[in-house]
């Protein structure tokens, strides 16, 4: 194998230390999978007798590319020379550099050449696309609409490698394959999925936005987001006519004494004043066997128990929600803890326990996410009522967002009070329970 200039062979694997590094190869900055070239030089050397050939199938995978950069491209290559090799396989193919190699042809220049080994066509055909799509001046939304090849390659090769038990190289990326083509285009998995969402749904002309670059992936993805929340929206049945949702902060509220069953939300975590007017008031409205039952981040459990417990008598207990579906990576300057459930804090008012028995490890039910970033789920949240009151009693959610609280009230016959203080999130709700919001 002849080696380009400043490459070092490190455990089968190849990096670049040589200053032009992109000078030969294209690539900006980072790992370049040197390991598959087999041969660079001029073509006649490196292939003595190949001609090179064009596969009608990798053309139709090059992104656009426009006339006057085709032009520009050109008069670079007649001044100066071809800085950066065309990419071929052993029989001449060419993978990357159609437009290098057009351009070599009219002025009549032999081009310079990296011949390239893949194991399997699929990860040729990646390669394909890959590098087209990170060598040209592309804005995310482009590199995303381009990669949807890669995203069924790699899957492809997951399930092969899933048939024949073959682990992954060390060569090759980790992960899912949305997340590892991701990585290979330069992105973040939640930008990436995103991107694919507006792939599928957006409107054409929010689209062409998006590829003009006049628009933004998470502001478009929140406009799809909230035209669909729109679409869904239905009105939930009236259930108890003890329902009332009042547009402004709880702790604006008006309250009776001993007048709540149980207090059942979902906090922001992080809002440490948030929780203790929420110990406050639960110590004002609770009656003796009442409870409080909210969903807590793991990150500030200890700041948010100590702030509720100045509010109550008895220590809290925790409750296991394990989350459904793949592990999630949090956290990653606490050693990328892999977080897999959700935490409830368990309060009673005071030392005489409640009338029901409950364990503190749930199902988990799988998340909801149509109407809301933090919605819980509805069975979930039916669950926690079940376990936590009954029929007739009066529950209290102060921080109401998406409804799944509310709604599961109605339908279990509990009466509910709510307190949602954003307009717009408050106005989804009166669309969902036109007869139980409320403005006194």
């Amino acid at each position: 194998m002849v080696r380009p200039p400043g490459c070092t062979v490190n455990v089968g694997e190849i990096f670049l230390s040589h200053a032009s590094y992109e000078r030969y190869f294209g690539f900006k900055k980072g790992f370049v999978e040197l390991h598959r070239i087999i041969a660079t030089g001029p073509l006649s050397s490196a292939l003595p007798g190949r001609r090179l050939l064009v596969k009608r199938e990798y053309q139709k995978l090059l992104p656009p590319f426009p006339e006057a950069d085709y032009e520009a491209l050109k008069d670079s290559v007649e001044k100066r020379e071809l800085y950066q090799p065309i990419d071929v396989d052993a029989h001449g193919t060419v993978l990357e550099g159609h437009h290098r190699l057009r351009a070599c042809q009219e002025l009549g220049i032999e081009p310079n050449v990296n011949v390239r080994s893949f194991d399997d066509p699929l990860k040729e055909k990646l390669f394909v696309i890959e590098t087209n799509i990170v060598r040209r001046q592309l804005n995310r939304f482009q590199k995303i609409e381009l990669s949807q090849p890669m995203l069924e390659i790699e899957t492809k090769l997951a399930r092969t490698r899933e048939t024949s038990g073959k682990a992954l190289s060390s060569n090759e990326l980790r992960g899912q394959a949305r997340d590892r083509v991701a990585r290979r285009i330069g992105l973040s998995p939640t930008t990436y999925q995103r991107g694919l969402t507006l792939v599928r749904e957006a409107p054409e002309e929010l689209k062409q936005k998006l590829r003009k670059g006049s628009a933004t992936i998470g502001g478009a993805y929140l406009t799809v987001k909230l035209n669909k929340e729109r679409e869904s929206i239905r009105p939930v049945d009236r259930g108890s006519p003890q329902v009332r949702i009042y547009n402004k902060d709880f702790r604006k509220g008006v309250f009776l004494e001993d007048s709540i069953d149980l207090v059942l939300t979902d906090p922001p975590y992080t809002d440490l004043e948030a929780w203790d007017d929420l110990g406050k008031l639960c110590q004002k409205v609770l009656k003796p066997k009442g409870c409080l039952v909210a969903y807590a981040g793991k990150y500030l459990a200890r700041q948010v128990m100590n702030t509720l417990s100045k509010h109550f008598v008895v220590e809290p207990w925790p409750i296991c929600i394990p989350f459904k579906g793949p592990s999630r990576l949090t956290y990653p300057h606490r050693g990328h803890i892999v977080d897999k459930w959700q935490m409830l804090l368990f309060y009673q008012k005071s030392r005489e326990p409640p009338p029901y028995r409950f364990p503190d490890l749930l199902e988990p039910t799988g998340p909801e996410k149509q109407l809301h970033d933090y919605q819980k789920s509805r069975p979930e949240a039916s669950r926690l009522l079940e376990l936590f009151s009954m029929e007739g009693m009066t529950v209290l959610d102060p921080f109401a967002g998406a409804g799944t609280i509310i709604e599961a009230c109605a339908q279990r016959k509990r009466n509910c009070i709510a307190f949602e203080k954003d307009p717009e999130t408050f106005r989804i709700l009166q669309e969902r329970f036109p007869w139980g919001t409320g403005d006194d």
